[in-house]
């Protein structure tokens, strides 16, 4: 879309709102009274005074100056929905011959607008459109406020100091000096009064003062503010629909026969729900349709409908919002105080530099002359390709010319639709706004096999009914919800995945009451193998997990079960070898059951873990353990056992150790004792005496009692070191 070339166009408003503008400014402006009723017929239309009626532009109003509702509301032809929430849109049909369209959208579609909307069948194409902002700022923006009183009195006091002229019922014409309230006295047969308002004027004979109620007609001398008021007016009724803003587009240069408009905006997403039919002989037929809304503010008649199914990245960007940025202040220092100025020292560049710099102005030179002379060719003839893609697309398909001529020229390639599929309703489709439809997508026969499913997630005993569909060749089929009738009964609802071309999917519709599973569990674990390195002892055991589902098949006819497996990470599967079906959670086994028949189907799962040991850091009981298990290899029994013998004597003698030191506090306790009665006995006494000699022999006897349990720890220390020399050394497999 080309937005360089053009003139900007004024809001188009519609017949109405354009009536009811007119009518506003003519009680405004022209303001006819007699006594309290409006009764004078308006004065015509004028022709624009700085125009000609020959050069007048077409579509706008000669009195007002205002575009009328001459846009031309382009056809809509085809509608393509996405999977995603948006909605692709392409109007065609002709130009007009001024050049004008309008199309009209929801405030919240402006965005969508902006950023999307493709303009075809014209050399150029200017976009315009109200701005985002509250009315109370846009008609804070006019002359005279209307936001507010909007009666005459109030009117008349914004415009003090401007000159008007009154006939009340003569014409008076002066500066509005002042508008007072007061109270007139009427006579109508009986006395009374009734509040009026005085204009006070200033004219060149002097002041006058005009009874509001006498003014008949009222002109504004300042054709400025009259044309504000009119602007305010005018955005005061357009504010009317706050939902609804307009979009004017105006075409220039050359224009084609025909104009194409293509945009993208918000729409529900549309929804597939399938019926499939079964029947005795194993066939089935499956039709699709597809749910769709129009939530536009238009009717849809006769359009090419396309539902699309994917998941392209869409997003909303506020470009309708005025952004402004935040620009630094600076201030003028043309009156600041100069300032003692200290220069630095300055130093010669060398040569070798001073000749860089000067080549490098020349190249910057030669670089400027050469963009001024591109400049000053201006536009260049096209090129023999561009020539032969105008005269291909000279004739042929209108519509197919405007997909693909006067496109805006853009850098980037264009791909192909990706991930992408979609279906297009082959009937032209009509469908009122505000309505719903359900539309038939897709008609067609796939392979079907009937079989029941168990999972013990989904229900503990009883499998459910379901069956196995392959997908054909050629349709890829979107999510939604699917109506099972079996022989034309209805036999349950199940939910089908996305399915691509050739894919198969299981779906159950009802449980099935005919078929009982009783699952049970047994899980054993025994050790394989056992080495030693560096002191530590490494252990490989082997699990064995066995699930087995209890079948029982109490219906006249052989089923077939799917038996859903849950995959235990960590573990392999031995039995059965491989899964009929492996998805990312489950393993699926099928098994043929007989009529009335009993069967048991086992799993089996193996696994392999191992445990390390650092035999230094372990008791004297777990290495005995060790040492008596006939699943480990003699050797490293006897090495183990030795392991343990030393370990032994090292807790032996440690618990000697310990026992001095119990010794010791039984000792150390009893000195507290005879301590304390020596405090309460003469020293000269022969008990005191004794209590000194008792003393006496426990001191040598702690002595003895610690220096033992040194030495036994010493002793306990050499053990564990030869322990560990020994566990060190050690390396059996």
């Amino acid at each position: 879309m080309d937005t360089n070339k053009g003139t900007p166009m004024k809001t188009t408003t519609n017949n109405t709102t354009l009536r009811s503008t007119r009518s506003l400014l003519m009680a405004g402006l022209l303001l006819v009274v007699s006594g309290s009723a409006v009764g004078q017929a308006l004065p015509q239309p004028k022709a624009i005074p700085d125009k000609p009626a020959a050069e007048q532009v077409p579509g706008v109003d000669p009195f007002l100056g205002l575009a009328q509702d001459t846009g031309v509301n382009v056809p809509l032809r085809q509608v393509t929905l996405y999977s995603s929430g948006v909605g692709f849109f392409e109007h065609a049909g002709p130009v007009p011959e001024d050049g004008r369209l309008e199309l009209r959208f929801r405030e919240t579609q402006i965005n969508d607008i902006l950023k999307s909307l493709e303009v075809f069948g014209a050399d150029t194409a200017t976009v315009s459109f109200d701005t985002a902002e509250p009315l109370q700022q846009r008609l804070a923006k006019f002359g005279i406020d209307v936001s507010g009183d909007t009666s005459l009195p109030a009117i008349l006091r914004q415009l003090r100091g401007e000159v008007v002229t009154v006939h009340a019922p003569g014409p008076v014409e002066g500066r509005i000096l002042d508008v007072s309230k007061q109270v007139s006295v009427v006579s109508n047969g009986e006395a009374g009064t009734v509040p009026d308002y005085v204009i006070t004027l200033v004219t060149e004979e002097g002041m006058k003062q005009v009874q509001l109620r006498q003014i008949q007609h009222l002109k504004l001398g300042n054709e400025q503010l009259s044309e504000e008021l009119n602007k305010a007016l005018i955005a005061l009724a357009g504010a009317r629909n706050q939902g609804a803003r307009e979009v004017d587009i105006r075409l220039g240069g050359e224009l084609d026969d025909d104009v194409m408009l293509r945009y993208l905006v918000e729409a529900p997403i549309w929804k597939t729900s399938y019926r499939l039919g079964l029947d005795d002989d194993g066939e089935a037929s499956l039709q699709g349709w597809a749910i769709v809304e129009n939530k536009t503010d238009s009717d849809w008649e006769d359009v090419v409908l396309t539902l699309a199914s994917g998941r392209p990245v869409s997003f909303v960007q506020d470009l309708y919002s005025p952004l402004h940025l935040s620009r630094p202040v600076v201030t003028p220092t043309l009156y600041a105080s100069l300032m003692p100025t200290k220069y630095n020292l300055g130093f010669s560049a060398p040569a070798d530099q001073l000749a860089r710099n000067e080549l490098a102005a020349d190249k910057a030179a030669v670089r400027y002359d050469r963009a001024g002379e591109a400049r000053s060719r201006g536009a260049q003839p096209a090129s023999p390709q561009l020539a032969e893609r105008d005269a291909r697309f000279a004739g042929g398909d209108k519509l197919q010319r405007y997909r693909e001529a006067r496109e805006v020229a853009s850098a980037a390639l264009s791909g192909n639709r990706g991930e992408l599929f979609q279906y297009t309703v082959k009937q032209g489709v009509d469908l009122p706004r505000g309505r719903s439809a359900m539309l038939p997508i897709l008609k067609q026969d796939v392979e079907i096999e009937r079989l029941s499913i168990y999972d013990q997630a989904t229900h503990g005993t009883h499998p459910m009914r379901g069956i196995r569909l392959i997908n054909g060749k050629e349709l890829k089929l979107p999510e939604g919800p699917m109506t099972i009738l079996d022989n034309g009964a209805y036999a349950g609802d199940a939910t089908l995945p996305f399915t691509g071309p050739e894919d198969k999917r299981l779906l159950t519709y009802s449980v099935d009451l005919e078929m009982q599973v009783t699952p049970s569990r047994k899980q054993e674990s025994r050790l394989i193998k056992g080495i030693i390195a560096q002191g530590v002892l490494k252990l490989e055991y082997t699990a064995d997990l066995t699930q087995t589902y209890a079948i029982v098949n109490e219906s006249a006819q052989e089923r077939s079960l799917w038996i859903a497996h849950p995959i235990n990470q960590g573990w392999k599967l031995e039995t059965p070898e491989e899964p009929t079906e492996t998805t990312e959670s489950q393993y699926r086994f099928e098994v043929a059951v007989a009529a009335g028949q009993e069967q048991a189907f086992k799993v089996n799962e193996t696994r392999t873990y191992h445990q390390h040991y650092r035999l230094v850091d372990h008791n004297i009981n777990q290495l005995t353990v060790w040492s008596n298990n006939g699943e480990l290899d003699e050797d490293l029994r006897k090495a183990i056992a030795k392991a343990a013998s030393l370990k032994s004597k090292e807790q032996q003698l440690r618990q000697q150790a310990q026992d001095q030191r119990n010794q010791t506090g039984t000792i150390t306790q009893e000195q507290r004792r005879v301590r304390d009665n020596m405090a309460r006995v003469n020293r000269d006494s022969q008990l005191y005496q004794r209590y000194v000699t008792k003393l006496t022999e426990q001191e040598d006897k702690l002595e003895a009692l610690q220096t033992k349990a040194f030495e036994l720890d010493n002793q306990a220390n050499a053990v564990r070191d030869e322990l560990a020399a020994y566990l060190k050394s050690l390396s059996i497999d």
